[in-house]
């Protein structure tokens, strides 16, 4: 341990003597912090922008006054999508999707009002975020930094004086990761720390998620550092090393995502929207299987409620029909919604699963998937707050329609109104994010496969040293 720790302070000497290098790290550990600042304002931002938002809302809700329930089903509400607190460190998709849902009768609206549709052409090039600092400049600067630790020692010949001093071929090669790997550890742990100081972690779900975040970070910053030793101490020269290094970087980070996403959405095609709105239309109208109507079922509902109730007429029902029907097609176009919606999500999900088993060849991807899951940014998050307000919609809509078919108005009496107090007395939609262990089977995979990338390019670096430094 002693020598493994003089190999440390060595490399950490050396470092510290380059004060072009010093000065380089110190600035990107003021970047990384301000970026992690500016994201903890945005968040913030966000934070009140939905609040607000949300009790407008809910005061043009409740100011609705007496209306009849199926205008004010017409009139709806809205939903509004928080991420939570990690949203600060990566944005994952949140500048792509809608972030308000419009909630009403007889529709499942799409999302709209994304962040990237409210930006000027300009400002799209500005959404600087910790995440890209932490993935992309973080490694490189690995790079450039360990790509002639070894090569260094060889070409000097210090490697038989380190050697000759008593230190073991594995220490002076762990020693040298421990080193630089230290370096990516302050300038995690200094964008982490801003989210300590700035946010409130209040919940454990909060926490869990910040820990996932750094272990995956932690996890790939050591494989970088490892495999960048590793051709050091093959190749015959530094160049060699850090042409190799880049190359493999370029495979990771720009070839092989576009190949596997293009894989995954040839295996797993999604419809366009019109096809998607297109097949929803013909389902809701012609049936589901093709052959029940809703003509069809408009009357045999009809006939089914008339002999419930021994009447012979509309007329003579003591309840609203036209209630009754108007949550039969809603129940009915639920089915269609999970029919289709379901479908969609089930191939983003195997889109996924996907590109996470292409991650046994590209840590990179295994990385983001991580720091999107743990930051609740990614698209199954994003799946999770449509069905959680697709759900409230349902029961929203049922208690309006339920108020029109039993509140006191009668089957083609459109004029009647319910009280304002019935529309006060409805809750209002609440959005949590969900609890990290929802979806553990995602991110454990995720972890899974940068910790055996890490535990096979340790070991390889040991297994290596003898053969090429003796």
């Amino acid at each position: 341990m002693q020598a493994l720790l003089q190999v440390f302070q060595n490399e950490w000497l050396g470092l510290y003597r380059n004060k072009l290098l010093i000065g380089s790290f110190l600035l990107l550990v003021f970047i990384l912090s301000l970026t992690a600042w500016m994201g903890v304002k945005k968040q913030d931002q966000l934070q009140v922008q939905t609040k607000t938002a949300n009790d407008f809302a809910r005061n043009e809700w409740e100011s609705i006054g007496p209306m009849n329930p199926h205008s004010a089903a017409h009139e709806g509400t809205y939903a509004y999508y928080s991420p939570g607190l990690m949203s600060s460190l990566d944005e994952g998709v949140l500048s792509q999707v809608g972030r308000v849902l419009r909630l009403e009768g007889h529709v499942q609206n799409e999302m709209a009002y994304s962040a990237r549709s409210q930006e000027s052409i300009y400002s799209r090039f500005g959404g600087l975020m910790p995440s890209l600092l932490l993935q992309w400049v973080v490694p490189l600067l690995l790079i450039f930094l360990s790509f002639r630790s070894i090569y260094q020692e060889k070409e000097q010949g210090r490697i038989t004086l380190l050697l000759s001093q008593g230190l073991g071929i594995k220490q002076i090669l762990v020693g040298k990761a421990l080193a630089y790997f230290s370096i990516a550890c302050i300038a995690l742990l200094s964008t982490v720390l801003v989210q300590f100081i700035f946010l409130e972690f209040n919940h454990s779900n909060d926490v869990f998620r910040l820990i996932g975040f750094v272990i995956s970070y932690l996890l790939f910053y050591w494989l970088i550092v490892s495999l960048t030793i590793v051709l050091s101490t093959v190749l015959k020269n530094a160049t060699g090393a850090l042409s190799s290094m880049l190359a493999i970087w370029v495979l990771w980070m720009v070839l092989l995502p576009k190949w596997t996403a293009s894989i995954a959405s040839e295996k797993y095609p999604l419809p366009s929207r019109f096809e998607f709105k297109q097949a929803m239309k013909d389902d809701r109208s012609k049936g589901i299987d093709g052959h029940n109507p809703s003509k069809d079922r408009v009357n045999k509902l009809r006939d089914s409620v008339l002999a419930k109730y021994g009447v012979s007429s509309d007329s003579a029902l003591p309840i609203n029909l036209d209630g009754i029907v108007m949550q039969a097609d809603e129940e009915y176009g639920n089915l269609v919604w999970d029919k289709h919606i379901g479908g969609v999500f089930q191939s983003f999900s195997s889109q996924k699963k996907l590109s996470q088993w292409a991650s046994v060849f590209n840590p990179m991807y295994a990385l983001k998937s991580a720091s999107m899951s743990f930051a609740g940014t990614d698209m199954l998050h994003h799946i999770h707050f449509q069905r959680e307000a697709e759900e409230y919609r349902r029961g929203f809509i049922k208690k309006l329609n339920d108020e029109h078919a039993y509140g006191g108005s009668k089957t083609g009496d459109w004029s009647w109104k319910s009280s304002e107090e019935f529309f006060k007395n409805i809750e209002t939609f609440q959005y949590t994010t969900v609890e990290i262990s929802k979806y553990k089977s995602y991110w454990q995979v995720d972890l899974l496969i940068l910790l055996v990338w890490s535990i096979s390019i340790s070991v390889l670096m040991c297994l290596i040293s003898k053969k090429y430094l003796l």
